[in-house]
């Protein structure tokens, strides 16, 4: 594993949130217009809460082009871009100061990491059976992403 699979694994994450809080809102909406899930509406509402929160861990979406940095905080997929690029720069291996970087970086990844799938272990298979009591589809999480 390097600073490359910690910059893959994050964009891979976020993509992932996005998809389940996509589903998450939807069938919250759905719901609402069938006339059939207030419970099931607020219930989605705070469940995209959690998921909008482990996002912005690891990247801020109002960051768009290279200046933005100075005006948005960077997040931790900016740190490994960073750490990448300044471990790029140099035509000897990595400092003991970027080795140890990178072990705090990819901590904080797998941290958030863990709190998604806890998240995709408990709330959204309950949410999922709350979904299906008034009949409507589960949540399906996209399958792991290979980039290979």
């Amino acid at each position: 594993e390097g600073i490359r699979d910690g910059i893959s694994a994050s964009h891979e994450t976020v993509m992932k949130i996005r998809d389940v809080r996509t589903q998450v809102k939807e069938l919250g909406e759905r719901a609402e217009r069938l006339g059939k899930g207030d419970g099931l509406q607020k219930q989605a509402a705070g469940l995209a809460e959690k998921l909008t929160a482990l996002e912005l861990e690891l990247t801020n979406p109002e960051i768009k082009a290279d200046e933005d940095s100075l005006n948005y905080e960077p997040k931790l997929d900016h740190d490994f871009a960073y750490l990448a690029a300044v471990v790029a720069a140099s035509d000897r291996r990595p400092t003991a100061g970027s080795n140890e970087m990178y072990r705090q970086l990819k901590g904080r990844l797998d941290a958030v990491i863990a709190r998604f799938e806890a998240l995709l272990a408990s709330d959204v298979p309950e949410f999922s059976r709350a979904a299906e009591e008034i009949r409507l589809p589960r949540i399906a999480p996209a399958p792991k992403i290979d980039p290979r």
